[in-house]
Parts: structure tokens; C-alpha cells; sequence
């Protein structure tokens, strides 16, 4: 079963979304007084990582995807 190219760059885009999500909400926490600095950091490590995986399947998409037919 192949997806469409623009299906893989949709979930390339939503990977990407949730990591920037998540290290603005890690970099958020660093200020709360009495919340763990380990916790905030594994947000900001995960978004990052998040990023990279979106960043890696939107390129990827025309090796993995099939281009839609046009009729």
C-alpha cells in the first residue's frame, strides 16, 4: 500500500507542527518555579527530535509516496 506525496508531506508538516509545539512548551516550563528543569528538557530534546523526523519524511515523500493520477 503506497500513499500519495501529498500525504506524506502532510504528515512530514504535522511532525513538524508537534515538535515546535513541544520545544516552545519545554522552553515554557524552564520558567516555572517549581517544576522539574530533567522534564523540561525532554520536551525540548523530543520536539527536536520531532522536528528532525518530520524533516526527514517530507523529504522522503517522493522516494515513498505515489503521485496522484490525474484524470
Amino acid at each position: 500500500m503506497h500513499f500519495r506525496i501529498s500525504t506524506i508531506e502532510k504528515l512530514g508538516e504535522t511532525c513538524i507542527r508537534f515538535g515546535e509545539a513541544a520545544v516552545i512548551g519545554g522552553a515554557a516550563t524552564l520558567f516555572i518555579k517549581d517544576f522539574p528543569a530533567v522534564v523540561s528538557a525532554g520536551g525540548i530534546f523530543g520536539g527536536i527530535t520531532l522536528i528532525w523526523i518530520g524533516l526527514l519524511v517530507f523529504d522522503g515523500a517522493d522516494q515513498w509516496g505515489r503521485k496522484s493520477q490525474e484524470t
